[in-house]
Parts: C-alpha cells; sequence; structure tokens
C-alpha cells in the first residue's frame, strides 16, 4: 500500500520526556518529503508552542489544539480556527473552582494565551515547559472569552473528577480531549485530531488509506483508527492499543517504523 500522507503527533510520540526529537526520526521524516509525501503535525498544543518543533521537522502543515485550528505551514494561510464562546469558558472555569485550587485553567485564543494572576506560578512552569508567554488577568472570573481551547492542568489524582465535571457542565456545547494524566482540553463540539486530518486529506484528495499516524495518547485514539496505517508509540493507553496497527517503541521508533513503510513504498 502506498502513502501520501504522514500525520505526527508531537509530546510523548515525536518529541521525548528530554523535549528533543530523535535523528532517526528527523530522518525519515525528511526522506518521506523528499518521496513526494506531505507531513502533517497534529498536535493538542496551541498553535505557537507547536509552531517551532513543526517547523524543526519541516512540516507542511499543522494541526493544533486537538484539532480545532489548522494551517499550512508553506504559505502561513489559516484554514480554519474553531472556537467556543465565553458562555463555555465560564462553565468551565466556575465548575474548577468549585473543585480545587490545585487545577487550574488556561485559556488560549488564536495568538495569545491568558491566565489568572492566581495561577501565576503556574503558569511560569506552563511557558519554561512550552515556550508560550501568558497574558495574566486579575482573577479567573476574567478569563471568559472566545477561545480556540481551554487547557486544564493539575494533579492526576484530581483530574478524573475535574473532567466529569467540567463535561457535565459543558453538555454539548463543547468537547473534552484528553492529551494526558495530567491535562485534558476543552474544544469545539465536532472538533478533533481525526476530523481535523479527515479534512485537510480530503483538500489533498488523500484516501484514508494512503495515511499513515502516529500516535501516544487519548486524544490520538480516533486518528489512530481512522488512519489506514495507525502506530501507537510506546506503550499508549489502553484505548489507542485496541485500534493501532502497529507499534512503534519510545525515543526514536517513529524512525523506525516510518523508514520500515517507506522501504515498502
Amino acid at each position: 500500500m502506498g502513502l501520501s500522507l504522514v500525520v505526527v503527533d508531537l509530546d510523548g510520540t515525536i518529541i521525548d520526556r528530554d523535549g528533543s526529537i530523535g535523528t532517526k526520526t528527523l530522518q525519515s521524516l525528511e526522506t518521506a518529503r523528499n518521496m513526494g509525501l506531505r507531513v502533517v503535525v497534529a498536535t493538542g498544543r496551541a498553535p505557537r508552542s507547536a509552531l517551532k518543533p513543526a517547523r524543526l521537522v519541516d512540516a507542511d502543515s499543522l494541526v493544533a489544539c486537538n484539532g480545532a485550528v489548522a494551517c499550512d505551514l508553506r504559505t502561513g494561510d489559516l484554514w480554519w480556527a474553531k472556537t467556543v464562546p465565553p458562555r463555555v469558558v465560564r462553565l468551565v472555569v466556575r465548575g474548577l473552582d468549585a473543585l480545587s485550587r490545585e487545577v487550574w485553567p488556561r485559556v488560549h485564543t488564536l495568538n495569545e494565551v491568558f491566565v489568572a494572576e492566581q495561577d501565576a506560578v503556574r503558569a511560569r512552569l506552563y511557558t519554561s515547559t512550552y515556550g508560550e508567554a501568558c497574558r495574566l488577568v486579575a482573577d479567573r472570573s476574567r478569563l471568559a472569552r472566545r477561545a480556540v481551547m481551554v487547557g486544564v492542568t493539575g494533579p492526576p489524582d484530581f483530574m478524573h473528577a475535574a473532567r466529569e465535571l467540567v463535561q457535565d457542565a459543558i453538555g454539548s456545547l463543547a468537547r473534552v480531549q484528553c492529551g494526558n494524566e495530567a491535562s485534558f482540553d476543552v474544544v469545539a463540539p465536532s472538533v478533533s485530531k481525526a476530523w481535523a486530518v479527515e479534512q485537510l486529506a480530503n483538500r489533498l484528495g488523500v484516501p484514508r488509506s494512503e495515511v499513515a499516524a502516529f500516535g501516544d495518547g487519548p486524544n490520538d485514539v480516533e486518528l489512530i483508527a481512522w488512519a489506514g496505517v495507525g502506530v501507537v508509540v510506546g506503550p499508549g493507553c489502553p484505548e489507542i492499543r485496541k485500534v493501532a496497527t502497529r507499534q512503534a517503541p519510545q525515543g526514536d521508533g517513529v524512525g523506525e517504523v516510518l523508514l520500515e513503510l517507506l522501504r515498502a513504498q
């Protein structure tokens, strides 16, 4: 089976715990481009924090915010930015305030991220990890605004209760996407990585059978299930292991499996 499109998640998939991207992974993506394949980064990260690693792998396109934002990295064209209204942000914030101050929200617009002053210390940690500066507002009640994503972070012990509380509060107005045990995101109700990559593939005239996707987290499950070749990287979550057609080891595993797939072209 020939491939035309390679889709890679960032954190935990091509970005290791130390923040590096393996040499073999970089080489395999370069080989894919030289063979005429298109490379897409599909991440839960916001666009600004995803841009540097996406450019490092010389991706053609970026799908950010779990599918809420998509753009052409060659031309700079923004294809879409799906948003949730201020009402949804308000519901999320109120729900979290009723749970624990340890679980904190950040609100992403297309080009900025807003955090309450009471969460400034956590915001600095976010900035040091993802390289995206935060704008502080007086308190959490001032966070309500139209957003492409509301990110929620906290201790793993609190997050299951937080997800349930937020889901109950927003109902069908928005969708919860979980990246890992310490965070989840709230996005527009139709949005997912799978939905976004399918829209992109349709734009390019690429059938799903010619798409190879690599991921590791709960927010990758639908994408891995949809792609013609769905590869779980590392152990992954239980849900993704059930739908993946291949498994790649952690570290530089994406490079190993992708080179194998390319040799079969």
